[in-house]
C-alpha cells in the first residue's frame, strides 16, 4: 500500500462486557455484535495489517476452507468437525494465528438466525460452548528487502522469455513424438500389407 494511505484493520476482536474497548478513543465498539476494531487514530508501535480473520472452535486449520464447528441439532451445516485433517510437520493446526476473543454459540445463533430456529438449540449447551475469533497478520512483501533485491525488470523479462522458450520446445517435442509414433504405425501397416500380398 502507498505510504500515506489509510490502512485497514490493525486490531479487531470480540469482547463481551469488557468496557475497555467501549471507552477507548482508539476503538469502535459495536454493542450489538460485541466486535471492536481500531479507528484511524489507532497508534501502536510495530502494528501489522490483519490479513485474515477466522471464527473457529479451536486454533484454525492449515486448509483455508476447513472450519472447526460443532453441531447441536440435525447437522445444521453438516456434521460436527472438530479436528483438522491436514498435518504439517507434526502439527494439525496453524499457530500463526492469534486468539482475539470468544463468543458463545448461543449468541452467534441468537444474533444470526430467526427465533423459531435458534430456540430449537439446547440453550444450556450452546451458552457454555464457545467459538474463538482468530486473526493473522497480512504476509506481504518487505519493502526494504524488496528494494535491496537483485531482481530487476530485465532479469524478470529474461526469466519469462526462458520459460516461454521451454514451453515452445516441449510443444515441438510432443509434436515430433506423435509424428514418430504415427510413422512407426504406418510402417507396421505397410509391412503387414506387403506380407499379406505375398
Amino acid at each position: 500500500m502507498p505510504q500515506d494511505d489509510e490502512c485497514p484493520l490493525y486490531d479487531v476482536g470480540i469482547s463481551e462486557g469488557d468496557n475497555y474497548y467501549k471507552d477507548n478513543a482508539d476503538y469502535i465498539y459495536d454493542e450489538n455484535s460485541r466486535i471492536y476494531y481500531n479507528k484511524n487514530t489507532y497508534n501502536e508501535q510495530n502494528k501489522k495489517i490483519i490479513g485474515k480473520i477466522v471464527l473457529n472452535e479451536g486454533e484454525p486449520c492449515y486448509l483455508f476452507n476447513e472450519k472447526l464447528w460443532r453441531t447441536f441439532i440435525f447437522n445444521e451445516a453438516g456434521e460436527s468437525h472438530l479436528k483438522c485433517g491436514l498435518e504439517i510437520f507434526g502439527k494439525i493446526s496453524d499457530n500463526r494465528y492469534t486468539k482475539i476473543g470468544d463468543i458463545s454459540y448461543y449468541l452467534i445463533y441468537r444474533d444470526n438466525i430467526d427465533y423459531e430456529y435458534y430456540s430449537l438449540f439446547p440453550e444450556i449447551e450452546t451458552r457454555s460452548t464457545y467459538l474463538s475469533l482468530y486473526k493473522r497478520e497480512f504476509f506481504g512483501i518487505d519493502k526494504e528487502c524488496n528494494e535491496k533485491s537483485e531482481e530487476s525488470k530485465a532479469g524478470y523479462d529474461k526469466l519469462k522469455r526462458s520459460q516461454e522458450s521451454e514451453h515452445s520446445l516441449l510443444l515441438i517435442e510432443l509434436i515430433l513424438f506423435f509424428c514418430g509414433l504415427f510413422s512407426i504405425v504406418c510402417l507396421f501397416f505397410v509391412k503387414e500389407l506387403n506380407l499379406s500380398i505375398y
